[in-house]
C-alpha cells in the first residue's frame, strides 16, 4: 500500500506489487492515522470515505513519481475524502 496527498484527498493504492489494504472497498468508511515522521508518535486520526476510482494521468504519474525507487503496479486505486 502506498499513499499520497493529491487534490484533497489521498490517493491509496493497493494490490499488485503494493500492500493489500484489509477492509478497504469502494464506499468503506475508513480511519486515516497519521503518525509522526521523526518519533512515529500518534497525531491524529482523520474519518474519511474510500472511493474506487480509475486516477486520471496526471495523478497515476504522481503516484508513480512518488514511489521513488520501485515500479508501482497497482490493482487498485482508492480516492480517500475527508468529511468537514
Amino acid at each position: 500500500m502506498h499513499a499520497h496527498w493529491r487534490a484533497d484527498a489521498l490517493w491509496v493504492i493497493a494490490g499488485g506489487t503494493e500492500q493489500d489494504v484489509p477492509g478497504l472497498a469502494d464506499g468503506a468508511q475508513v480511519t486515516v492515522t497519521v503518525r509522526s515522521p521523526s518519533t512515529h508518535s500518534h497525531l491524529v486520526d482523520a474519518q474519511a470515505v474510500a472511493h474506487l476510482t480509475e486516477p486520471d494521468d496526471e495523478t497515476a504519474q504522481a503516484l508513480r513519481t512518488a514511489r521513488l525507487n520501485t515500479k508501482p503496479e497497482w490493482e487498485a486505486v482508492y480516492r480517500l475524502e475527508f468529511g468537514a
